[in-house]
């Protein structure tokens, strides 16, 4: 159960950044397009257009599709988690009605009863059955 709230957690911090760096991208995005509008740059020729601007798009563009495929792995990992954490639930709690149904005879049982309790219970009768026998 830690290890999907921990994969929970990896997730949000995940979205809150590709979230955050989706809008910085936006945001440069239209900031570029102003410029490459504006007078000047429009006098110049492709050749002159600064090669970083380019790069760092490219980049935040690779690095966001990253960190969507990152999203999507640790969503994927968290539904199998999810699953398997359901799955050990409903197996321990049919183990744990498996065994109040076999003491049902010896000590007051029902399927609200948890194991710790029945374990209490037991421990009182042969603790009884100790003491009547001495």
């Amino acid at each position: 159960k830690s290890r999907c709230e921990q994969l929970d957690a990896e997730k949000q911090r995940l979205s809150d950044e590709l979230e955050r760096r989706t809008t910085e991208f936006d945001r440069d995005r239209s900031r570029q397009n102003v410029e490459r509008v504006s007078s000047n740059l429009l006098q110049q020729s492709f050749e002159e257009v600064p090669i970083h601007s380019i790069g760092a798009t490219r980049g935040e563009m690779v690095e966001c599709a990253e960190l969507r495929e990152t999203v999507a792995v640790l969503t994927a990992q968290c539904a199998q988690l999810d699953e398997a954490n359901r799955a050990s639930q409903q197996y321990c709690q049919t183990q744990v009605q498996d065994i109040l149904s076999k003491l049902q005879d010896f000590v007051s049982a029902d399927e609200n009863t948890s194991l710790d309790t029945a374990v209490e219970r037991i421990v009182e009768q042969i603790s009884k059955e100790r003491a009547h026998f001495h």
